[in-house]
């Protein structure tokens, strides 16, 4: 079996309607890029037609173990499959085949609050716009 890690770097935000936690991905590595708590990362978004600079700060790191690779691809949408082989070119069939996953979630939050309020409206906005082709960018939890 072939060993595969994914590592993904999630901004944390409050969903406005029930104040719950939701999480934005706004990166995926095939590797470890090293960022620790409390460190200041950059996030540069584009939303439909608005470009976004946001300054965000490390809160936490969580390693994941997923033994049965096949419920994970199950589990995968069309767009997530497709950014997931973008990093691992055969891991859908490597995990098909019963490869496991270690997955490394970064948690970095917003400094701004009020900037990630703007994109999360372009978001809505954009999700308008698209009807029923499907939401743009999909909220993991």
């Amino acid at each position: 079996m072939i060993p595969m890690l994914l590592c993904q770097v999630e901004m944390r935000s409050l969903n406005p309607a029930d104040q719950e936690p939701a999480y934005y991905v706004v990166g995926r590595y095939g590797f470890d890029p090293g960022l620790q708590e409390r460190e200041e990362v950059w996030v540069n978004w584009q939303v439909f037609d608005q470009k976004f600079e946001i300054r965000t700060r490390v809160v936490s790191r969580r390693k994941e173990v997923y033994v049965d690779g096949k419920s994970i691809v199950l589990q995968m949408s069309d767009i997530d499959k497709t950014k997931f082989l973008a990093i691992h070119p055969n891991g859908i069939d490597a995990l098909l085949e019963g490869a496991s996953l270690f997955l490394l979630r970064i948690f970095v939050e917003a400094e701004d609050r009020e900037q990630l309020l703007r994109i999360q409206e372009a978001i809505a906005r954009g999700e308008k716009r698209l009807g029923s082709q499907g939401p743009f960018p999909k909220l993991g939890a």
